[in-house]
This record gives structure tokens, C-alpha cells and sequence, in this order.
């Protein structure tokens, strides 16, 4: 009987230690003028953890104590950040106007189409 429990105290507490060992990260990412930026990638290092900002910067990720999260998003640099045994993590993230030189729209391939407006005369 001794061992039965002794068993099972061991098994809960590696159990309660895998579940500490991750943590929800919640925090928000803003741009320099104090807004948030909807769509920054953010993501666990070494991992395939990822998540999305929502429309006001905000996000949520699990992860570990010891992790460090990547913030990436177009016209951006980006940043990666220790997250130190905390649960709230805000970022601002610097405008990078070199990326924003290589972004190239183009066209090629798109027909246009002409419609016709048919108009009725009332009489």
C-alpha cells in the first residue's frame, strides 16, 4: 500500500512539474508612437510555438520561463525578447525604412476587364 501511494505522489508531482514548467505569455506589441500593431508574428525560439497579434497588438503564447519569443512584422526590425520567468511582456518595435524600399508590388498577368453599363430610359 506504501508503495502504491509513494508511486502515485511521484507520478503527480512530475506531472505538476511539466505543467508549471510552461507559462502563458500575454503582453502587447505597440510601434513607437504608442499603437498597437495588428499581425506581428510572434513566435517560442527553437520551437514551432507561434501566434499572431490581434487588431490592438495583443497576444498570448505559451511558453517556458527560460524562452526567448521573436517579434517580426514588415517595415519592421525585429526583436527578440528573454522572457525571464515573467508572464507579461510588452514590445515596441522600431521602424526599419530599408525593408520598406524592397517591397515591390507588380501586375503582371492581371487582365482587365471592361464592363458595360447598360442604362434604360423611362419614358
Amino acid at each position: 500500500m506504501k508503495r502504491k501511494l509513494l508511486l502515485f505522489s511521484v507520478i503527480c508531482l512530475f506531472f505538476a512539474q511539466a505543467a508549471i514548467a510552461q507559462n502563458l505569455i500575454k503582453g502587447v506589441v505597440k510601434d513607437t508612437k504608442g499603437v498597437g500593431i495588428p499581425g506581428v508574428s510572434v513566435s517560442v525560439a527553437n520551437s514551432k510555438k507561434a501566434t499572431v497579434t490581434d487588431f490592438e497588438g495583443k497576444y498570448s503564447i505559451p511558453a517556458a520561463a527560460d524562452a526567448t519569443l521573436t517579434f517580426t512584422y514588415l517595415g519592421y526590425i525585429s526583436q527578440n525578447a528573454d522572457v525571464a520567468g515573467k508572464t507579461q511582456l510588452d514590445i515596441t518595435l522600431q521602424e526599419d525604412s530599408k525593408t520598406l524600399g524592397e517591397v515591390v508590388v507588380t501586375a503582371i498577368g492581371i487582365k482587365q476587364q471592361k464592363k458595360k453599363l447598360v442604362m434604360q430610359r423611362r419614358k
